[in-house]
């Protein structure tokens, strides 16, 4: 069973932590969110989404277990239900994720680009990523419907090598948002499929599907 968890902390506190560990990549909300829920597991969802919400950060995503509410700290609001759907359930979803494709060579990544790189057509270069990866949860789920919501680009900082010779750079990569309806098949299935995500990323806040 997965559990459908939000929490929402300051965003405060969420950069006084990266300060705290990576100082060079604290300004980059997604890359501090990284680090703060790295440093709180028993409340630590994957993959998330962030949003936010005045003086704070509203994060929702998925969890194997329910989250320790004890654990959490006096700022920080947690909240969490059960998601269950049976064979023949209908759900509409909606992602946000990062399309980009990796060369390697020896196992080794070399070369990202974004897949709409070099395509007339964004929308449909996005969407053809996307059916591309969602045919992994075809076994499980019967996709009726998805659409291309919005398109981004977002310019993120990343660090790179160890702590003795860490650099950081500056990359700019493609955000996008889709919905996804469909009838559940497989249960089980559909549930690890939702815990795995979608895409690179998903440290970062990226590649989570979420039910509208």
């Amino acid at each position: 069973m997965l559990y459908l968890t939000e929490l929402s902390v300051p965003v405060s506190a969420v950069r006084r932590d990266a300060m705290e560990s990576d100082p060079l990549v604290a300004a980059d909300l997604s890359y501090a969110l990284k680090v703060w829920l790295s440093r709180r597991q028993s409340v630590a969802v994957r993959p998330w989404r962030a949003s936010a919400a005045g003086k704070s950060v509203r994060i929702v995503g998925w969890r194997s277990e329910a989250p320790d509410l004890k654990a959490a700290s006096a700022n920080t609001y947690i909240g969490f239900r059960p998601f269950h759907l049976r064979a023949g359930h209908a759900v509409t979803l909606e992602g946000t994720f990062v399309p980009i494709r990796r060369a390697t060579r020896g196992g080794t990544v070399r070369l990202s680009r974004d897949a709409a790189e070099g395509r007339d057509d964004e929308i449909d270069a996005y969407g053809t990523w996307l059916s591309e990866r969602l045919r992994d949860v075809t076994p499980f789920f019967d996709v009726l419907h998805f659409n291309i919501d919005t398109i981004a680009k977002r310019r993120v900082l990343r660090k790179f090598g160890d702590h003795a010779r860490a650099k950081v750079k500056e990359e700019v990569i493609p955000v996008v948002t889709a919905e996804l309806s469909g009838v559940v098949r497989d249960e089980a299935g559909f549930e690890r499929w939702l815990a795995k995500g979608v895409g690179p990323q998903k440290a970062f806040g990226f590649g989570a599907f979420l039910p509208c």
